[in-house]
């Protein structure tokens, strides 16, 4: 999504924002009032909150709202430094905006509107600048919901302190605060139950995308998770033994946690209304998977923020209420510190954000279902668009059949030590640089092969660029190989019988950390195979993949780029510009798709301008002799390299001497050899 549809999307926001205060505003503002009253004595007569005082709810709102602040605090901080580190100002203008925010959030300093913004801001702007989309942002907008209904602020706060306090910023403060109107009991409930009917909305429709992917369905997704030493590094060993040793229990156990998971998150929200034993399994699965996603899949911070929305949705801290008031009052002697701040201004803001999310939350509900109602569809897309992801409320697609063949593959990157032996690379990345490996590695699992040069780069550079340049690592030579889990499949888990682990080694991709960005790739046997299952275009031997594996993708891409841009006759037809975009979207899926779109395009092109396929018209010499270099040296392997020399050094001849006749031809030879190699003579 491009940066102005982000704009789009805060724009819309704000405009929906100011409509909801338009709706809640006087003289319609005791009709606000009346509805939030009435959901929130009806969330007490289910059960869902207790009959509290208004002390407590703020106190706990408040010292969750720190303990998020330092959380959030902990994400941004890395970030900026990597931010900086890498020269991106923009990402680091943001993520320093972020952090500026959450360092507020936590101190109490104009905390609604510090929430406020930091709500707006987070999934709309700075992680998509930053790079950084991830499902923690999301469930920390869902965290901020009840901290700018409610809005939180008014004890464990500087606001708190300067607000009792008859100066200047005492009347700003209670200005801003009385945007909101005075607390109310009801308003801070009602902000906590929406904190969690946006989880809650996330949560059905991950679990619709769930019921579309064929291991949760069968009901094998707990038990891939918890082998893959990808998706459980530390708990895999452990869940092996037992796959091995009591198969048919551990099958039985990850049958009733997936689908126990999929009904959690299709019913959350009515059986968390139906009673107190249907809401207690809410709440206790909720932490049970919580703890599942912090400890075993280690997935940063994700966990901890749920946890943090979980107190902030169900804690009631009847039994830490006294020992909070005593907590605070050594903190605040005066008299009276229970007092709560009245603000000078009673504003409508509390009920129109409120009246926003619903809104919000509606026009969300409308885009996912365009096929049965496509007008209705069509008109929230236009006039929300993304903006539902202020209070976190949006497409949550994670752990689907996607994520789940990653936890099938897995690549190793080890560095040769010294003495020769091979020890892994501990490599600690950012949560940025996390995110978009993640994301590659998400893209290159749909490959025929998983196997991924610009994977395996990432990685190496991502481990080189903080040593120090005395550090010896800077000399080593390095690898990754990639191998991918082909047993047991979900039928075979279905068997309730034990099938051991097969990984298949597909390739091995090394460097020296003085040049890491110089790759050469070497295919396994396994790979060839593969390759003839799925059809490839050419017999895939040994040889030949290899070959194909090593195509320059990027040299050759930009020399067909220009001669597609060069017609000889008229424009290009349609099908030719097909063709180039299926080239440019082939060269991120690795090389040997791009070697198919790369052929099919040159064919094309040579064809329409007559000419043969191998001699671009109009090409410099220079680049064509930089393209023969990348052949030579990095594809060909010793056969070729011999066949192909004599042409090597004509080229280089008819280039020192100028002659661009003469060097096009020898160039071409080099090509026509390439291809030859790899699907033969045409």
């Amino acid at each position: 999504m491009s940066y102005g549809s982000f704009l789009y999307a805060g724009v819309g926001a704000v405009i929906i924002a100011l409509a909801s205060i338009a709706l809640t505003f006087r003289p319609l503002a005791h009709v606000s009032d009346s509805v939030l009253a009435r959901a929130a004595d009806g969330l007490r007569r289910v059960g869902f909150f207790p009959h509290s005082n208004l002390h407590g709810e703020l106190q706990r709102l408040d010292l969750l709202r720190i303990v998020l602040a330092i959380f959030l605090a902990g994400r941004f901080w890395p970030d900026l430094v990597f931010a900086l580190h890498a020269g991106n100002t923009s990402a680091a203008t943001w993520i320093g905006v972020g952090l500026v925010l959450t360092i507020a959030l936590a101190a109490g300093i104009a905390t609604p509107l510090a929430a406020l913004l930091l709500a707006w801001l987070l999934n709309l702007v700075i992680d998509y600048v930053s790079y950084n989309e991830s499902l923690g942002s999301v469930v920390v907008a869902n965290c901020l919901v009840p901290l700018i209904i409610s809005p939180a602020g008014y004890t464990l706060s500087i606001d708190s302190i300067l607000m009792r306090r008859p100066n200047a910023a005492a009347a700003v403060l209670s200005r801003l605060y009385g945007l909101w109107g005075p607390p109310t009991l009801d308003r801070v409930q009602v902000g906590r139950f929406l904190g969690f009917v946006a989880f809650a909305s996330i949560n059905v429709y991950s679990a619709v995308r769930h019921l579309q992917a064929p291991t949760w369905t069968s009901g094998a997704a707990t038990a891939v998770i918890l082998l893959s030493p990808i998706a459980s590094p530390a708990w895999s060993p452990l869940s092996q033994w037992l796959y091995e040793h009591v198969t048919a229990l551990y099958v039985a156990f990850s049958l009733a946690s997936t689908y126990g998971m999929l009904v959690w998150q299709l019913l959350m929200l009515p059986l968390a209304l139906v009673s107190r034993w249907t809401r207690g399994f809410v709440i206790v699965w909720g932490l049970m998977f919580f703890a599942f996603s912090t400890y075993v899949m280690h997935l940063k911070r994700l966990g901890a923020y749920e946890f943090v929305l979980w107190a902030l949705v169900f804690w009631n801290g009847r039994m830490f209420a006294a020992s909070w008031r005593r907590l605070v009052a050594r903190w605040d002697r005066r008299p009276h510190p229970w007092r709560v701040p009245e603000p000078g201004y009673r504003g409508p803001l509390g009920a129109a954000l409120a009246l926003c999310l619903v809104l919000l939350l509606g026009a969300f509900a409308l885009t996912c279902v365009p096929n049965q109602l496509p007008r209705l569809a069509h008109l929230a897309r236009l006039v929300a668009g993304r903006a539902p992801a202020m209070f976190g409320i949006g497409v949550v697609d994670v752990f689907n059949e996607r994520d789940l063949r990653v936890y099938r593959n897995h690549a190793i990157a080890r560095k040769v030590e010294p003495n020769g032996a091979a020890a892994p690379i501990f490599y600690a990345p950012s949560e940025s640089v996390d995110f978009a490996l993640s994301g590659r590695l998400q893209y290159i699992v749909l490959a025929p092969l998983f196997c991924d040069p610009e994977f395996a780069r990432a990685r190496f550079t991502g481990y080189t660029e903080p040593l120090p340049p005395s550090h010896p690592d800077r000399h080593l030579d390095v690898f990754m190989e990639f191998t991918t889990w082909t047993r047991p499949t979900n039928e075979d888990l279905a068997t309730f019988r034990y099938i051991p682990i097969t990984w298949e080694p597909i390739c091995v991709i090394r460097a020296n950390l003085q040049q890491p960005s110089r790759l050469s790739t070497e295919y396994l046997p396994a790979a060839a195979t593969r390759l003839a299952r799925v059809g490839i275009g050419f017999e895939p031997t040994l040889r030949r993949v290899n070959l194909a594996g090593r195509f320059p993708c990027d040299l050759e891409r930009a020399q067909a780029a220009r001669w597609y841009d060069q017609p000889a006759h008229g424009t290009r037809t349609a099908e030719e510009m097909s063709a180039l975009e299926n080239m440019i979207d082939a060269a991120g899926r690795g090389s040997i798709q791009c070697l198919s779109a790369y052929r099919q395009l040159i064919t094309q092109l040579a064809a329409a301008d007559n000419v043969t396929a191998f001699a671009p018209p109009a090409a410099r010499c220079e680049s064509e002799l930089a393209i023969a270099e990348a052949y030579y040296g990095d594809a060909f392997d010793a056969d070729l390299r011999r066949e192909t020399l004599p042409s090597l050094n004509a080229a280089r001849d008819a280039a020192a001497q100028g002659k661009v006749d003469a060097c096009r031809p020898s160039v071409a030879s080099i090509r026509r050899a390439y291809f030859e190699a790899i699907y033969g003579s045409e």
